[in-house]
């Protein structure tokens, strides 16, 4: 079993305050060794999926509160876990080519789940007491 090294917590609101939840996430990453190659994948897949989820997750009236937790273990594994209690959406349940029906659909952003399954080993969704 691995054993967590580092763990560091973000909170955002508003879609302002993802350049400041890329610079913790880059912060980590340095603090931590992690080469820079996988940082800048990571707040590639960080800031799309943030935006993703800002822009679609969330009625305009409704509070936002989106979570991203950062964690390191040893033998160089890295995860995010990005939680809200936005609209339940599993971006990882359809296959690419089950998008593109909606390439002709500006609404509908692909990019980040393009991202994610290109850069990461593994992704996961679930959706628990109200909360993706």
């Amino acid at each position: 079993m691995q054993q967590l090294t580092s763990e560091q917590h973000i909170v955002i609101h508003h879609r302002e305050e993802v350049p400041s939840a890329v610079l913790s996430l880059e912060s980590f990453g340095r603090q931590n060794g992690i080469p820079s190659v996988s940082i800048n994948q990571f707040r590639l897949i960080l800031v799309e999926l943030l935006h993703n989820i800002l822009k679609h997750g969330f009625d305009d009236d409704v509070p936002t509160k989106v979570t991203i937790q950062l964690k390191l273990y040893d033998k160089g594994r890295f995860s995010i876990k990005i939680s809200h209690r936005g609209l339940a959406f599993n971006p990882f349940e359809h296959t690419l080519a089950g998008y593109r029906r909606f390439e002709n659909d500006p609404t509908i952003d692909t990019l980040s789940l393009h991202l994610a399954r290109k850069y990461m080993d593994q992704s996961t969704y679930r959706r628990a007491l109200d909360h993706n």
